[in-house]
């Protein structure tokens, strides 16, 4: 079976997830740097991993290395689709929810207020947790077992040095009022980690 986007419901529903990530991109912009941001190259690196995953993915696709077999495709392309979509949504309610806080720079400010509504009830990061569904939900759509492990691992360990790196700013800037807003959430995982 091969990897089309033809017009069809699922290719539709993908297209529509699609606009709408890159909605994201053009409705929650970084505001004006209020302070100036800690330099890093760790949203480069988030880039480079994710545009890496792809190809690798499509690559091993295209050569058969790793493909599932045909009666399972169907299977793996519509849990992938899922995955993305609700990768995406994350994605989108995380930005609403820190409004005028949301960045794609790490920056802190010592009288930053801490969102704690949405999906920052529970966890951390969830907008790092989206990206991750999203890049491992689109790698998935290739049914491609080796490309999708992969790019779970490369763009999951590029994010977890991000969340890292952002954590031990927010520490160092917002001190014992973020550590105490870190003990009650967490980190990707609800109930898990």
């Amino acid at each position: 079976m091969e990897f089309s986007l033809r017009a069809t419901p699922v290719a539709l529903i993908f297209w529509l997830f699609t606009a709408l990530w890159i909605a994201e991109f053009l409705v929650f912009r970084s505001p004006p740097k209020a302070v100036a941001p800690r330099r890093t190259s760790s949203f480069a690196l988030l880039v480079v991993a994710i545009c890496f995953s792809f190809a690798m993915t499509g690559t091993l696709y295209h050569f058969k290395l790793g493909n599932l077999p045909r009666r399972v495709v169907g299977v793996v392309r519509g849990a992938g689709l899922v995955v993305y979509g609700l990768g995406v949504l994350l994605r989108l309610w995380s930005a609403r929810s820190l409004a005028t806080s949301f960045s794609r720079h790490l920056q802190a400010r010592e009288d930053q207020k801490l969102v704690s509504h949405g999906p920052y009830a529970r966890l951390r990061h969830p907008l790092y947790v989206g990206l991750l569904m999203a890049a491992t939900g689109l790698n998935a759509l290739m049914a491609n077992v080796i490309g999708t492990a992969a790019a779970l691992l490369v763009v999951g360990g590029t994010i977890r040095l991000r969340t890292l790196e952002e954590e031990a700013m927010m520490e160092d800037v917002i001190g014992p009022r973020y550590r105490d807003w870190m003990s009650t959430r967490y980190r990707w995982i609800p109930f898990l980690f």
